[in-house]
């Protein structure tokens, strides 16, 4: 009974993923751009569908939110009517202190037979894997890389669902909000 209830409860995070998805999609596909511009588009709509369906108080959703916020900030500033060189600046600065190898915590590993330098790239490449992992100790790092690979998990599942449906209705729907939302 449980594993039926922890399937429906997947299937509705799904669907309230989807729910977000589908519009941001839409509207990237409407817009004439790059391919690779789409991709970035994209990626960027998946991973803010994610904190907003997460939507959970962790540090990774906080740290994709943040992200959302500024990419908005730069976008109103882009609108208005403020000269290219403060845009710049305003991005470079967002830039370096999100790439800062500073930030991260140091991580005392007891002396032991490991090697350390292997231990602290590997936990390093986990800090940047995870949105907002550079600012997370070990034990926090370790939580929120759990919940961010079960979400991740979910995404997965929508966007497999997503492209079974386009797979079947190759011609496309003209509501394809309904109808995919409606088949997960």
């Amino acid at each position: 009974m449980l594993a039926m209830e922890g399937k429906c409860s997947n299937m509705s995070r799904v669907r309230v993923y989807l729910t977000h998805l589908l519009p941001e999609l839409q509207k990237i596909r409407r817009r004439r751009s790059s391919l690779s511009q789409r991709q970035r588009a994209i990626r960027f709509a998946a991973d803010m569908c994610l904190a907003r369906t997460a939507n959970n108080g962790s540090a990774w959703t906080r740290a994709l939110n943040l992200r959302l916020m500024r990419k908005e900030k730069t976008m109103k500033m882009k609108k208005s009517s403020l000269r290219r060189s403060l845009i710049i600046k305003l991005a470079r600065k967002m830039r370096l202190a999100s790439l800062d190898p500073k930030c991260r915590n140091n991580v005392d590993l007891e002396s032991g037979g490991h090697d350390h330098g292997a231990i602290d790239r590997r936990f390093w490449t986990l800090q940047r894997v995870v949105p907002g992992g550079r600012k997370m100790g070990v034990d926090t790092l370790f939580q929120e890389t759990a919940d961010y690979i079960l979400n991740l998990q979910m995404q997965v599942r929508g966007m497999e669902a997503l492209a079974d449906f386009y797979a079947a209705n190759s011609a496309g729907p003209v509501d394809e909000s309904a109808s995919c939302a409606a088949q997960v």
